[in-house]
């Protein structure tokens, strides 16, 4: 989903050159027509373009804007990266890969001009479902069965899916949630600026690039308590409930499909900390206790938020 958050300025990518103005602003149609009409007079349209403008966000809350803030991200936290495309050709144009993540790239950079190296994540996936600048997806364990119009019978797919492409009209938009976190590592805590990327599908396929956005990912409060999962199950298939262990004695954490942060996590050993203390005052759920759940690395160090639910220490 696409989410209004820090985008004060909008960037449309006409010609390789980047037109900046404000979303507020009333003559903001009238700009960029008149950008249009100025570039069309010192060049010839290219036979594709399109404009890429991208707002920061938080997954940890409903909603964020003045308070919570969606530029400052609590640790562990996935950052929410809404990515709006629109045809500003004269023509229709096909895109393919929208609904998956890594086909959007991004340039991510620490307060020092860093970039931010590739996820061990984003490293797999290009090794499974990368090959020859493109991403493929495939029948599970048989790479060369990449083209599902020469497949026979029942297989799994895995990857990008073979028909995930849309059209749009001159004019039209799409947009779509990426989480750049997932695909380079922004787990130090500072200041990140993020560029999104595309390369387009067709000839001349040069890279469009977005506007750019910043973000403060803070460090950890508390490292957390640790808690161990046993099982998760969705009985009235509304929410999610997880039978735990918590200093030895038995533990129940609910969470509702209908609150952000609800999923199902995994039997293992985990960490919990307070949400309160973490989201600045908030709570999904009343008369519990509030807390963030979090999965561990391999160092056994707090890493990815799983979701936010009500513990019940005493089932």
């Amino acid at each position: 989903m696409f989410r209004h958050g820090l985008g004060c300025a909008t960037a449309f990518v006409i010609l390789g050159v980047f037109h900046l103005a404000s979303a507020q602003d009333k003559s903001y149609l009238q700009s960029l027509a008149q950008s249009l009409a100025s570039a069309q007079e010192i060049s010839e349209a290219p036979p594709y373009q399109h404009a890429l403008h991208i707002t920061a966000g938080r997954t940890d809350v409903p909603s964020c804007g003045t308070y919570p803030r969606c530029d400052i991200i609590p640790a562990g936290t996935d950052v929410n990266v809404g990515v709006l495309i629109t045809n500003v050709s004269d023509h229709a144009v096909t895109y393919r890969n929208l609904r998956w993540g890594p086909a959007t790239e991004f340039e991510v950079r620490d307060a020092d001009g860093n970039l931010a190296p590739e996820s061990e994540e984003l490293l797999q996936l290009k090794q499974d479902f990368y090959k020859d600048g493109q991403w493929r997806g495939h029948v599970r364990g048989h790479p060369e069965l990449d083209d599902p119009r020469k497949i026979t019978g029942h297989r799994e797919w895995v990857g990008p899916l073979f028909d995930d492409q849309q059209t749009l009209e001159p004019g039209k938009s799409v947009s779509f949630g990426v989480m750049p976190n997932r695909y380079y590592d922004m787990r130090p805590p500072g200041v990140y600026s993020i560029v999104a990327k595309r390369q387009n599908d067709e000839s001349p396929h040069e890279w469009v690039y977005s506007n750019e956005v910043k973000v403060t990912i803070l460090p950890a409060r508390s490292e957390g308590d640790p808690i161990k999962v046993i099982s998760a199950s969705n009985p009235e298939k509304t929410g999610v409930v997880v039978t735990a262990e918590l200093n030895g004695a038995p533990a129940k954490m609910t969470c509702r499909f209908s609150v952000s942060n609800c999923a199902a996590p995994q039997p293992g050993d985990y960490l919990f900390v307070t949400a309160s203390a973490e989201a600045e005052g908030y709570n999904a759920y009343d008369d519990c206790l509030n807390v963030y759940l979090y999965s561990k690395d391999r160092e056994g160090v707090r890493d990815r938020r799983i979701g936010v639910y009500c513990l019940l220490s005493n089932p």
